[in-house]
C-alpha cells in the first residue's frame, strides 16, 4: 500500500471508525446526518447488545404496575442472560421462564397476583411479580425478579420489592416465599435487607448444572420486612391493564 509518510498502518474496525467520526461531528452543532450516522452505529450492534445496553445518555424510566406489550419476550431473554452468565443455566431455563411467566400472566387475578415493571424508554430494564393463589396455603410466591445488569446500584430492585411486599400487606397475605440460587449474589443482598430467612435448599440439575436452590420466607405479620417496604419512597405507579 502507498504510504509515503511511513506511518505505521493497522487495520480498525469499521465500528471504532463510525464511533470517531460521529464523536467529531458531535462537537459542532448536531445535525440531521450526524443523528444518521449515530444510528448507523447503533444498528450495527447485533440486537441482544442494543437491548440489553442501555443509551449512557438518559437513565430515567418509569414504574408501571400491569403487563406491557412485549414484557414476556423481553423478561425472558433477561433471565436467560443473566442466569447463563451467573449460575451456567443452558436452554432448558430459558424454556422453563418462557413456560411460567406466560402462564402466570395467561392466569392473571388482579385480586391476589401482582406484576410490576421498570421501563426505559425503549425496553423493560426490571421486574417482580407476586403470585397470590395459594396465599393462606404455602403463601404468596415472590416471582421474576431481575434487574437488567446494566442498570444495577440504581434503587429500582429495592423499590420493585417495597411494590411487592407492601402489595401484600394491602391484600393481608401472612406470608411471602421465594426460591433462588447462592450465585445471585445481589438478589440474596435484596431479601436479606427486607428480612427474609431462608428455610431450606435443595439440590436441582434440571439446567445443565447442578445448583443449590434456596428457599426464603417473610412473615408479614410482625417482620421487620414489612415496616422496610413502607419506608422505601416508591416512584409514582404508570397503572395498564393489559392481561388476558
Amino acid at each position: 500500500m502507498f504510504n509515503p509518510l511511513n506511518i505505521q498502518l493497522r487495520k480498525v474496525p469499521v465500528l471504532y471508525v463510525f464511533d470517531v467520526l460521529a464523536g467529531m461531528l458531535q462537537k459542532q452543532v448536531p445535525t440531521a446526518s450526524t443523528r444518521g450516522l449515530r444510528m448507523i452505529h447503533l444498528n450495527t450492534r447485533p440486537a441482544s447488545y442494543i437491548s440489553l445496553q442501555p443509551k449512557t445518555s438518559s437513565r430515567s424510566g418509569q414504574y408501571i404496575s400491569g403487563y406491557c406489550t412485549g414484557s414476556i419476550g423481553r423478561l425472558v431473554q433477561l433471565h436467560a442472560h443473566v442466569y447463563k452468565e451467573l449460575c451456567g443455566f443452558d436452554s432448558r431455563f430459558e424454556a422453563f421462564v418462557a413456560r411460567e411467566l406466560g402462564d402466570f400472566i395467561e392466569n392473571f387475578d388482579p385480586t391476589c397476583d401482582g406484576f410490576w415493571l421498570y421501563r426505559d424508554a425503549e425496553n423493560v430494564v426490571g421486574c417482580i411479580a407476586i403470585d397470590g393463589h395459594d396465599r393462606d396455603g404455602a403463601g404468596a410466591r415472590l416471582r421474576f425478579l431481575i434487574v437488567d445488569p446494566h442498570w444495577g446500584n440504581q434503587g429500582i430492585g429495592t423499590k420493585l420489592m417495597a411494590q411487592a411486599i407492601n402489595f401484600c400487606k394491602k391484600k393481608q397475605m401472612p406470608k411471602i416465599y421465594l426460591t433462588t440460587t447462592p450465585a445471585l449474589r445481589d438478589a440474596r443482598r435484596l431479601y436479606d435487607r427486607f428480612g427474609f430467612v431462608q428455610v431450606g435448599e435443595t439440590l436441582h440439575d434440571d439446567w445443565g448444572v447442578a445448583s443449590v436452590h434456596q428457599r426464603f420466607e417473610l412473615n408479614l405479620a410482625n417482620d421487620f420486612g414489612a415496616r422496610r417496604a413502607i419506608d422505601v419512597q416508591i416512584m409514582p405507579l404508570v397503572s395498564t391493564s393489559n392481561f388476558c
